[in-house]
C-alpha cells in the first residue's frame, strides 16, 4: 500500500501539483481524487496544451520547454519495389539503396 501511494504521490507531482499537496495526501482515494482534478485542467504545466489542430505532431524540445511540432520528413518514401533494400545515408540524407 505504501509503494501505491509513492507512486501516486509522484505521479501528481510530475503533472505539476505542489510539494505541499503531495505531503498532505496519505490515502489513495485522495490522491486519485487530486490527479483526476489535474487532468481535467488540461494544463500539467509541463506539457503543451494541444488541440486538434496539433494532430500528427510530436513532442519535442524547444528553448528548454515542451513544444508540439509538425515533424519535417527525413525518411524516404518507399514502395513495394524497395522490397529488401537496406536505409542509408547518401549527402547527408536517409536513401533507399539495393545492398550490395
Amino acid at each position: 500500500m505504501d509503494n501505491n501511494i509513492t507512486a501516486l504521490q509522484s505521479l501528481y507531482a510530475a503533472l505539476g501539483g505542489t510539494a505541499a499537496d503531495v505531503a498532505n495526501m496519505n490515502t489513495i482515494p485522495e490522491l486519485i481524487n487530486a490527479i483526476a482534478a489535474l487532468i481535467a485542467t488540461g494544463d500539467f504545466g509541463i506539457l503543451p496544451n494541444v488541440a486538434a489542430g496539433d494532430n500528427g505532431k510530436v513532442l519535442t524540445v524547444s528553448a528548454g520547454q515542451w513544444a508540439a511540432v509538425t515533424p519535417t520528413p527525413e525518411l524516404p518514401t518507399v514502395t513495394t519495389s524497395n522490397n529488401g533494400d537496406v536505409l542509408t545515408v547518401v549527402e547527408g540524407a536517409w536513401a533507399a539503396k539495393t545492398p550490395e
